[in-house]
Order: structure tokens, then sequence, then C-alpha cells
């Protein structure tokens, strides 16, 4: 159909019979907006009965389609010659780039070459070269066309490829039906590619800057909020239930440690000014973690930082006490702690003297904490937590992992990350058997939400291998696209800066 409109307006052309001629590229334009060759007719027509400004827009349209015809700008070139002597050189430039040896050209490429002051009849009409559109040419494009409203992108493909290789290396076009097809692929990288470089032949072409912008939103889809999942344990506890498991899986997991956390926290607070948290977080971290050097050399940092300068010399003192007396136990006693961690193990798996009351004491505080927390009530889920913890006997170490990871869960719906983050790490060191898939991904959307991308992509890919339901799973894979997208522009942001 397109071969033999542009065949008729051709026709008409060659009889001088413009205004008929003009109708029919309209015609053709009106079904192809980005046929280049039509608007260059219709350029040509134009010029043909005397509308100028009508010319110059036809032919300033198909060079944007195809900036790499060289009658377009050199028509240009003449058209402008006696408008605007700047965009004149700019076409002539373009046009002798592109091979179209020409006097007038040369002189109009330099400013001083362009007169302003000719008159009508000493006013030079433009080189106007028309060209015909290949039938070749229109039917690719129309098979491309109908493979891709068959769905058929890979047979689309198939032809895409050789021609982008070809002919229509720089055809914004092909380009653009080479990025709607890899789209449809679910080769979406590749299709950005594409159509960035479509958009660099010609800007102007909105359907790929439509597709582009639905590309790039489809891919930033996981900037949703960040949904909790309901708690590892579900059910009621009861004392039978609690056997000391003897096989233990390896976590594959690089994550920061519950101590790490709370350092970098107290640090964090000093750097910015925030004197008061860091002081009460380097006594937490002696409070939970016992003393060390760093932590009361830490400490110290913070009063001194405050201004309280006798505390901090008393904690210094302290920490040189604690350096001495650490320093000389480190060189006598050298600690397995793979195999003391098995002896523990062993330990607990004979001991039969158990505080019943106790452990019933402290189900009853968990199964209270599970039914707080499925109701969003998470602060006092956190109390029951941990009054459960206090009392579940350290024999009962299945018992203390579910109420760490409850502790953990409530943590976590009550915003507060980094600790949430610390009682999951807390239930993963006392058996890493059970570490669920729930826990590994609310772990995981914690780290996100403190923008630790990186090892919340760790927790979101194990998760993935573990006990989630299919919602579960989109849900976790999504969080984890998400975090990866995040995780390039964070380093693309440390490369800036470094």
């Amino acid at each position: 159909m397109s071969t033999e409109i542009f065949d008729r307006a051709q026709q008409f052309v060659t009889s001088g019979e413009y205004a008929s001629a003009k109708s029919e590229y309209e015609n053709l334009i009106d079904s192809e907006s980005d046929n280049s060759a039509a608007w260059y007719g219709l350029g040509v027509v134009n010029h043909a009965l005397g509308d100028i400004d009508a010319a110059i827009v036809a032919f300033e349209r198909a060079f944007l389609i195809n900036r790499f015809h060289a009658p377009t700008a050199a028509n240009l070139a003449f058209l402008f010659s006696q408008r605007d002597s700047s965009l004149a050189a700019k076409y002539a430039a373009a046009a002798v780039d592109l091979g179209l040896d020409n006097e007038q050209l040369q002189a109009l490429v330099s400013p001083e070459g362009v007169s302003t002051n000719l008159t009508e009849e000493e006013e030079e009409a433009p080189l106007i070269i028309a060209e015909g559109i290949h039938s070749e040419s229109i039917n690719l494009i129309e098979e491309i066309a109908l493979l891709i409203e068959n769905s058929q992108f890979q047979s689309a493909m198939e032809k895409i490829s050789p021609a982008l290789e070809g002919d229509y290396s720089a055809d914004p076009m092909m380009w653009y039906y080479c990025g709607f097809c890899l789209h449809a692929l679910n080769l979406s990288e590749d299709a950005i590619q594409s159509l960035n470089y479509c958009l660099q032949l010609d800007s102007g072409l909105n359907i790929a800057v439509e597709l582009l912008t639905k590309i790039e939103d489809d891919m930033q889809e996981p900037e949703e909020e960040i949904v909790e999942f309901t708690p590892v344990a579900t059910e009621e506890v009861q004392y039978a239930e609690f056997v000391p498991d003897e096989e233990e899986e390896e976590l594959e997991i690089s994550l920061e440690d519950t101590l790490v956390v709370l350092e970098r926290k107290a640090k964090d607070a000093t750097q910015s000014g925030n004197h008061a948290l860091a002081i009460q977080t380097w006594k937490k971290v002696i409070e939970e973690h016992g003393s060390t050097y760093d932590s009361w050399i830490g400490l110290a940092d913070a009063l001194e930082s405050a201004g309280h300068v006798e505390k901090a010399t008393q904690c210094k003192q302290k920490a040189e006490e604690f350096n001495k007396t650490t320093s000389s136990s480190d060189e006598e006693i050298s600690v397995d702690l793979i195999t003391a961690a098995e002896e523990a193990k062993i330990s607990s798996a004979q001991n039969t003297t158990i505080d019943e009351s106790s452990v019933n004491i402290a189900i009853e505080w968990y199964n209270k904490g599970l039914t707080l927390l499925g109701e969003d009530k998470g602060d006092q889920a956190l109390n029951c937590f941990e009054k459960a913890i206090s009392s579940a006997p350290r024999e009962e170490r299945e018992l203390r992992v579910r109420c760490h990871n409850g502790r953990g869960h409530a943590l976590h719906q009550l915003g507060e990350f980094a600790e949430s983050i610390q009682s999951y790490h807390q239930a993963i060191s006392m058996d890493p058997s059970m570490v669920t898939g729930r826990t590994l991904y609310n772990m995981g959307s914690s780290y996100a939400a403190m923008e630790h991308f990186a090892d919340a992509v760790k927790c979101f890919e194990q998760a993935l291998n573990r006990d989630l339901d299919e919602e579960e799973m989109r849900l976790c894979k999504t969080q984890m696209n998400r975090c990866s997208l995040l995780l390039k522009e964070q380093n693309k942001s440390a490369k800036v800066q470094s």
C-alpha cells in the first residue's frame, strides 16, 4: 500500500501535478509519520508550489528522521541561506560531511559565504534532489511491523539485526523496532540501549520516548514499600516440641554481626555530632556484649566529644586495665570455638534437668507475643518476647531461638531495623538450622531500610531457597531486584565521589 501511494506521488511530480503529489505524500505521512522519504518528497513539492516555510518544515522533519541523507541537508542549507546564515552553514557542513561535493555548499559552510542581500531575480532555486523510496525498504519495514503485530518478536529480530548492520544502521525506526522486540523478549537492558541510540538519531520520536519511559518505570516497580511477612512461628508452642536438633546446616551468609551493627551506630552518631546517642549506644555495647578495650575506648571518645573529660579519662583507664588483663589471658588460652560449640551442643542434649516451670512461663510469654504481633501491637509484643527470653532456660535452645526471632519481628514492625538485625543474628548464631525464609526476608528488609543493600541482597537470595510460598517468593524476588538496582546506583555514586 505504501509503495503504491509513493509511486503515485512520484508520477504526479514527474508530470508537474504538485498539488496532487502533495496530497499523496500527506496521505502517506498520515499512515507512516516517520517515513523520511515521504517528508522529503513533501518538501520538494511544497517548494515547487512556492510554500518555502512548509518546505523547510518538511525537510527539517525528514532530516530529523534520517540525519544521513545528504540531499535533505543540502536543501535546508539553500533554503536557509536567505534567512539564517548560521543554520545555512550548519546544514551545508552536514551535506558536505555526508559526501555531497558542491561549490555552492562549500561557500555556504562559512557564514561569510552567505549573502543576505540577493534580489529575487538573483536568488537561486535550492538544490532539490528528489529520491525515490525503494520498495524493498518499505517491504522490509512492513514485514517487521507485521511480525511484531503478530507477536513474532524473535522472527522480527532475525530481520532487524542484519538490517541494522547494513543500510538501516542509522534508521531511528529500525532501532525503535529493535528496542520494542528486545523488551518483548524480556531483554530490558538491551532494549534500553537500543532505544537510547534511537533517540540519539531522532530525539523527537515520541513512541521511542514513551516505550523507554515505560521500560524504566517497570524496572523501578520494586520502589514499593518494604513489606513484612507474618512471624516465623505461627502456632502456639508446647514443651514437647522442643527436642535438640542434632543436625546443624551451614548458613552461607556473610553479614555484619550484632556487635558490628551497634559499634557502627555509635561511631556514626559521634561523627554526626549526636553525642548523647553515641554514649547511650556504647553503654549498650558494654551491657549486652561485655567489656572490651574497644568498647571502653569508644565510650571514652564519645564522652570526650560531649565535653565530659573527667569521665572520659576514667573510661580510658578501664580500657587500659581491661587490655592488660585480656592480653595476658590471650597468651595462655587458645580456644577452639568449633569444638567448644559442639561440646556445648552435646551438653545441652544430655542435660535432662530442666526447670519445667520456667519453660512453661517462657512459652506463655512467647505465645502471647505472637498474638500481639499478629495484631500489629509491636511494642507490647516486644515486651513479651523479652520476658520470654529472660525466663527461658539456656538449655532450651530452640525456644530461645524462636524468642529471639520473635523479638526481631517486633523490632522490625516498630521500625527499629538495626536492633531487629541484632536479634536475628542472635538467633542465627544460636542455631543456624532453624533459620527460615521469612526470617531472612525480614532481616533483608531491615538491611534495605538501613541502605545496606549488599547485605540485603544476600538475605533475599538465601530466603528464596527456603520455605516461602508462591506469593512470598514473588515479593522476595521483587525486593531483591529493587535492592540490586539501588546497590548499582550506590556503587556509581561512590565511584563518582572517589
